[in-house]
């Protein structure tokens, strides 16, 4: 009789068991399927692009150390004409050139109250060197990452910064920008835009 109960109840479970496997595949088969975990966007290689200060702009309140050593802060300057001028690369023609007219014009622009700052992507080595075989009496800051250049809107071409002028008032504001530079004009321009410059 024992057996013959065994031998029913496996007979009524095993028909469960397949029904229940059977519902267990049809319901897995209906599930959506899980979506892939999201990866996360890598930052972009080519960075946006920038644009030149407008005239009437506030200047950035950039800081560097010049090939002196001396610490240079545009913001401890401020209530007195600041002329910033980038420049693509020490050592280099053009950039010569324009070094030199603005170390003959000295004179004339710091009598007119204005502060020089020449930038490019150059250390302070190379500036030093530079500075020194021209005798630049002005100085020259170092922008090797272009923070100072961004910070100005000034674009940036295989690594050198582009030909540039900005001529900040002493309240602080850009009064004029020179883009596309001659070398063999840029301190005339300089001069000519100190001397538009209202008292102040």
């Amino acid at each position: 009789m024992v057996s013959e109960r065994l031998a029913l109840l496996l007979l009524l479970c095993v028909p469960l068991a397949c029904r229940a496997s059977k519902h267990e595949s049809a319901s897995s088969s209906n599930r959506t399927p899980e979506a892939p975990a999201a990866r996360s966007a890598s930052p972009s290689a080519t960075s946006k692009p920038s644009h030149p200060l407008s005239v009437g702009s506030v200047a950035p309140s950039v800081e560097a150390v010049d090939q002196w050593g001396k610490h240079v802060s545009l913001r401890e300057l401020r209530g007195r004409p600041v002329v910033v001028y980038f420049y693509p690369k020490d050592n280099t023609k053009g950039c010569t050139i324009e070094a030199q007219m603005m170390r003959d014009h000295f004179k004339q622009i710091t009598k007119l109250g204005a502060t020089i700052l020449g930038v490019s992507a150059d250390d302070l080595a190379s500036h030093r060197e530079f500075a020194a075989e021209q005798q630049l009496p002005f100085s020259l800051l170092p922008d090797p990452d272009h923070r100072i250049a961004q910070a100005f809107g000034v674009p940036i071409h295989s690594g050198k910064a582009a030909r540039m002028t900005f001529v900040i008032g002493a309240e602080g504001r850009v009064r004029e920008i020179f883009p596309k530079v001659e070398p063999t004009e840029s301190a005339a321009q300089v001069l000519a835009a100190l001397g538009r410059l209202s008292p102040g």
